[in-house]
């Protein structure tokens, strides 16, 4: 009796969507801009167009009631906000060999890798669009109002720039975030600067008293209303590798699409699917493509804060 045999084109659908499950998931845990955004799911079949609703606050009243009269109702009004979904994709290609002599599962080590990639991808996206589009404030804001400004003075972060930020959210009435906090993400250089403050009242004594909960990526603790945490992600100035622009936002301050509608597709090439180009069946790639986009809703709800460190 002739056995039933699975060769590998057998599992090929199977392998392939736990691979885009495992990415999936590994890019969750590696991002840290992109969930403090309003996240908005977009359906399959619903175009690239993404629409978000900002409402504005109202103003109160102080009027009082006549008896028996309804008064005028007040209007409510909001800003429609589109934004453009775009592609993006990279792809690592791996030789036969390596896949022979490898003691390790090549194709889940690579899917990691990659997903770890598309995760600094999209937080990237997210920075560049807050740094564009959100408000700039600069160390030492009395004498700079320039990122040159701030360069030139060495001026490093310090707690009172957390203060200023703090104030600039409440006089704006940024709404916080449900624990009642606004979010910082600093560049690791930033958080040595905060600790190694020696004034009094400094960062370090603040944060000390507070809990870092260390199953939260980046988490440092939480000082004058923000809840502070770590990335090297944060962007250098283009002119100075030692000034960073450090990002602080309120709720609802940019939305993005939810990572949970991402969809990302995982390529996966056998070797020698390339034809001629392979003729030797020495190269397999796998690759990741999704659609993403993030877009500022209020500019005051996104601060960032220019600084200067050397790390010493």
């Amino acid at each position: 009796m002739a056995l039933n045999t699975h060769v590998q084109t057998s599992f090929s659908n199977h392998v392939l969507s736990y691979i885009e499950k495992l990415f999936l998931e590994l890019v969750k845990k590696e991002l840290l801009l992109a969930p403090l955004g309003m996240a908005k799911l977009l359906g399959k079949r619903q175009g690239n167009t993404i629409r978000f609703i900002r409402w504005d606050s109202p103003s109160g009243s102080v009027s009082t009631l006549s008896d028996g009269v309804t008064p005028d109702g007040i209007s409510l009004t909001t800003a429609v906000v589109n934004a453009t979904l775009s592609q993006y994709g990279r792809f690592a290609a791996v030789s036969d060999r390596l896949q022979d002599v490898a003691i390790n599962d090549t194709l889940k080590d690579m899917t990691g890798v990659l997903a770890y990639d598309a995760a600094l991808s999209i937080d990237q996206l997210v920075r560049n669009e807050l740094d564009a589009n959100g408000t700039q404030n600069y160390a030492d804001d009395v004498n700079n109002s320039t990122i040159a400004a701030v360069e030139a003075g060495t001026d490093k972060i310090r707690s009172t720039e957390l203060k200023i930020l703090l104030k600039n959210f409440r006089v704006a009435d940024v709404k916080p975030f449900e624990n009642g906090l606004y979010r910082g993400v600093i560049h690791p250089l930033m958080e040595f600067d905060l600790l190694s403050e020696t004034s009094t009242g400094t960062f370090m004594e603040l944060v000390s008293k507070t809990s870092a909960d260390p199953t939260r990526k980046g988490l440092i603790g939480t000082a004058y209303g923000i809840e502070l945490m770590r990335s090297s992600n944060i962007r250098a100035d283009a002119t100075s590798t030692n000034t960073y622009g450090n990002i602080f936002v309120g709720k609802d301050a940019f939305g993005t699409i939810s990572i949970d509608s991402l969809s990302p597709e995982m390529i996966i090439k056998a070797l020698g699917s390339a034809g001629t180009e392979d003729a030797l069946n020495q190269r397999a790639t796998v690759g990741y493509k999704f659609w993403y986009v993030a877009k500022v809703l209020r500019t005051v709800a996104v601060q960032t804060l220019w600084a200067y460190s050397v790390g010493v």
